[in-house]
């Protein structure tokens, strides 16, 4: 899974914690991965889940000064899948 993070203005977010996970059977959040957005706001991550047909992540993304944001991805495990996010600032 891979993409990448922007400010509303579509400037990259650099060092944005990404945070993929896999809902639990409980209703729980189960952490998977935890990677940072590079200088230029992106990130890219295996995330592949056993053998699966098809998996699904919950990605979310935190960054200082911004709101913090999520997103469902479905991917087949093998394959690259791009989940990108514009983050919206803290109203100040």
């Amino acid at each position: 899974v891979y993409g990448r993070v922007t400010d509303g203005a579509g400037a990259p977010v650099a060092g944005a914690i990404v945070s993929f996970t896999r809902p639990h059977p409980w209703n729980a959040i189960e952490p998977v991965e935890v990677g940072r957005t590079d200088g230029d706001g992106r990130y890219a991550v295996d995330a592949d889940d056993d053998d699966k047909a098809m998996a699904r992540k919950l990605i979310a993304i935190w960054a200082e000064g911004f709101v913090p944001a999520c997103q469902t991805v479905a991917y087949e495990p093998g394959h690259a899948a791009e989940a990108n996010f514009t983050l919206e600032a803290w109203a100040s």
